[in-house]
């Protein structure tokens, strides 16, 4: 539902900016049952951002590997 993606997209970004491993592991792979990345994973940021692009840009190198590991798209523009 809608305005759970937006609470999980949050709490995914929140997770990302302070480099919180533990709670981004939960969010990322929480739903193990489904071989599908969480739609969130691909989630722009006010910048027009993915997750995965705004970790390279900072250089979160536990936070890209993470967000690899969870299936986030190498080629989103």
């Amino acid at each position: 539902d809608e305005q759970h993606n937006q609470q999980m997209e949050q709490q995914l970004w929140n997770a990302i900016k302070y480099q919180n491993n533990s709670e981004l592991k939960k969010l990322l792979f929480s739903n193990k049952n489904t071989m599908k990345p969480p739609v969130w994973l691909e989630a722009k940021n006010d910048f027009n951002q993915t997750p995965l692009l705004y970790a390279v840009e900072h250089n979160y190198n536990k936070v890209i590997k993470r967000l690899l590991e969870a299936g986030a798209n190498t080629n989103a523009e």
